[in-house]
């Protein structure tokens, strides 16, 4: 390992600590889960060596957060959390025992699925007014749910300009760095809107997370943010064609996984999946060297290279 580079784990600058390349999503957490099936996922990430989690309080229809901090107690100090303020949960909590016993059949019957980025519940969140005192209160009830009294990273959830009228929200999000309530701050969502918040408020953005896809996208670049990317398997369909004449290799999640490792060597790359061996061969896949010849080759086949880390000091 040369000096200051592990390539195992990611330093997140704004927050002033490292963590690992491999960041469990919960938006798969309860919702058609139970509680029990919902720790067993946890275990296995928690087993594969995953230290990252990304939740939301509108994940699991407001349960995620809850789970995450009951699979966490005893284990705080060793892990990263990331949550989220600007959507919040609907349904309640009987609709969910019944969707639950509904659905807990048709996803046993679909285990063998690869893992997927999604998971996320049917039952849109719905949007919450990005002011101040909104961002408190639910910065509280995450700090309660999650039992613990510091969130490493808190993102405004799928922000755009135009729902931030001044800088109130900023001020709000500064303060609560200093009081020791948050590690850091920045923005979470779909490509467009993170890079419309890069240009138009970027002080809203030491942290950076969004969807990207090896195939489709341009390599994201936020100077001076974290990047943290997830749905890396939402778009992979698209077949590679041969690379100097040769044989075309059986791409899977764990190849592409790897290559988008090797395309983003800084950045927390996130998975999801409600299939315990997924979680585990996903987390493995990010930081697996026998993956390099089948990743290099997806990745000339996309038309990208392998980029080197850069050195960090904690």
């Amino acid at each position: 390992m040369e000096s200051g580079i592990d390539q195992d784990r990611v330093f997140l600058t704004a927050a002033g600590r490292w963590t690992t390349r491999a960041g469990f999503g919960c938006s798969g957490l309860m919702g058609a889960l139970s509680r029990r099936e919902s720790l067993v996922l946890l275990s296995a990430a928690w087993d594969a060596g995953v230290r990252h989690f990304d939740v939301a309080p509108a994940y699991g229809h407001g349960e995620a957060e809850s789970v995450l901090g009951s699979f966490l107690a005893g284990r705080r100090d060793e892990a990263t959390i990331v949550t989220k303020f600007g959507l919040e949960p609907t349904g309640s909590s009987k609709f969910l025992e019944i969707a639950r016993a509904v659905a807990r059949p048709l996803l046993r019957k679909a285990s063998g699925l690869r893992p997927r980025s999604g998971g996320k519940s049917s039952r849109a969140p719905v949007r919450a007014p990005l002011d101040p005192r909104n961002a408190e209160r639910s910065l509280m009830r995450s700090l309660r749910a999650l039992r613990t009294d510091r969130i490493d990273v808190l993102l405004l959830h799928e922000a755009e300009a135009q729902l931030l009228p001044d800088d109130g929200m900023l001020a709000f999000l500064e303060n609560s760095v200093r009081k020791g309530l948050i590690g850091a701050f920045g923005i979470g969502g779909g490509s467009n809107k993170a890079s419309d918040m890069f240009q138009s408020r970027p002080g809203y953005c030491p942290v950076v997370q969004r969807d990207w896809s090896l195939f489709e996208d341009e390599v994201p670049h936020y100077p001076g943010s974290d990047l943290i990317v997830f749905g890396v398997l939402a778009r992979h369909r698209r077949a590679p064609t041969p690379v100097d004449g040769g044989e075309v290799p059986r791409i899977v999640p764990e190849v592409i996984l790897r290559a988008t490792a090797l395309a983003l060597p800084d950045s927390i790359i996130l998975f999801s999946s409600r299939n315990a061996a997924h979680v585990i061969s996903s987390a493995r896949a990010l930081t697996d060297a026998t993956l390099d010849s089948a990743a290099g080759y997806l990745l000339a086949s996309a038309g990208r290279s392998p980029v080197p880390p850069v050195a960090h000091k904690p």
